[in-house]
């Protein structure tokens, strides 16, 4: 034979003749390399790479679990992807690979202290962990302005941390390199108030017995009050304004009350209450005297009236009906016997066609001749 090199050549039966039979697997020293897809686009793609110690021969047939028949895969969406690639002798190997999607990774913390600038958000994604990842940091806030930015190059230009922000709503935005973008909108929620809850009371028939009350659950902190006293109860207080100046250890907050000067109403209490323009003494600000029936049995009634004005209207309960405010009289002849009732014909007994059950009388009636009778005799 020729274009064979000198070597041993001794076949499957050792007569220098080889056979094949049945599947001939082998290792082609496969690698399929996964590209990540963007989040929601058929944007994967895997790359088949052939290692130096692969033992098939030339040239090769690719068949993936998807249907192609291509060496590399590209505009795939996610998922688990096989192939089994085939050499000139009918010998096979197969390997498999997961394309996945990039995924960010979020969270925050609130500010220390109530108001505060201390908070801090966070945004990364697969494939940004690293400093030198050049991806692309864009941190925005509620109107748009763009707070910090960064190439992705080195430390200084990788912004996964917003820091020493107040509370609220950013945006976060990353550009990979392949152009991919992930965007997430992180709220940055409030530090809890040191006061959970305030309570002021005062009283109309006496003076200068206002209080106000503070409650808080941290044991370490303590009020200064603007009239000179501390703590968090203070009694015996005109009407006026009244400042508290609260702290912890770490934080301070600032707190406005009023005591309000209350006078007798007009009822002799304390609730407010004030004459309307109908003048009647009403608690309820928002009454602002609406004339008309208040009755709710009545034809008329007006659900939105406040004040009676006299004019309600009723039915008889007879033939009478109501329609939209509105009597309807239902007896037209005034003859007592509604008009649902009636009954036409002749109503006259000595007519020939009288008609016992008639209530109406529609002119009908037949009458006999002088000196005769209904039969004509």
């Amino acid at each position: 034979p020729f274009g064979i090199s000198w070597g041993s050549y001794m076949g499957t039966n050792y007569d220098g003749i080889f056979e094949q039979s049945g599947e001939c697997n082998i290792d082609l020293d496969l690698f399929a390399f996964p590209g990540v897809s963007c989040p929601g686009e058929d944007s994967g793609s895997i790359n088949l790479y052939m290692g130096p110690n692969s033992i098939g021969v030339p040239p090769y047939e690719y068949f993936w679990s998807n249907g192609e028949t291509t060496e590399d895969l590209e505009n795939i969406p996610t998922g688990s992807y096989s192939v089994i690639v085939i050499d000139s002798n009918g010998c096979q190997d197969t390997i498999t690979t997961i394309v996945s999607e990039y995924e960010s990774i979020t969270f925050s913390t609130p500010p220390s202290c109530l108001g505060g600038n201390d908070g801090m958000a966070y945004m990364s994604s697969t494939g940004c962990s690293c400093n030198s990842s050049n991806c692309q940091f864009i941190w925005t806030n509620e109107n748009g302005d763009i707070i910090a930015q960064g190439d992705g190059s080195n430390a200084e230009e990788t912004y996964k941390y917003l820091n020493d922000i107040p509370a609220g709503t950013y945006i976060a935005t990353i550009i990979h390199p392949n152009g991919c973008i992930l965007e997430e909108e992180i709220i940055v929620p409030e530090a809890a108030s040191l006061i959970t809850e305030t309570i002021i009371e005062n009283d109309c028939n006496e003076m200068n017995i206002g209080s106000i009350s503070i409650y808080t659950p941290n044991l370490e902190t303590s009020c200064a009050w603007s009239n000179g006293e501390t703590g968090f109860y203070i009694e015996n207080l005109s009407s006026g304004y009244y400042i508290a100046q609260c702290s912890s250890d770490i934080c301070s907050e600032l707190l406005e009350f009023e005591v309000l000067g209350l006078e007798l109403d007009c009822n002799q209490e304390c609730n407010g209450a004030t004459l309307d323009d109908c003048g009647n003494c009403d608690s309820n600000i928002e009454n602002d005297c609406i004339i008309g029936c208040t009755d709710n049995t009545a034809c008329n009634f007006d659900e939105i009236a406040t004040d009676d004005d006299g004019s309600c209207i009723y039915t008889n309960g007879i033939c009478e009906s109501c329609e939209n405010g509105v009597i309807i009289d239902n007896d037209i002849d005034n003859d007592g016997i509604c008009d649902y009732d009636e009954i036409a014909g002749c109503t006259d007994n000595t007519a020939c066609n009288f008609n016992i059950y008639a209530t109406d009388d529609d002119g009908s009636c037949i009458f006999a001749e002088e000196f005769l009778d209904c039969n004509g005799d």
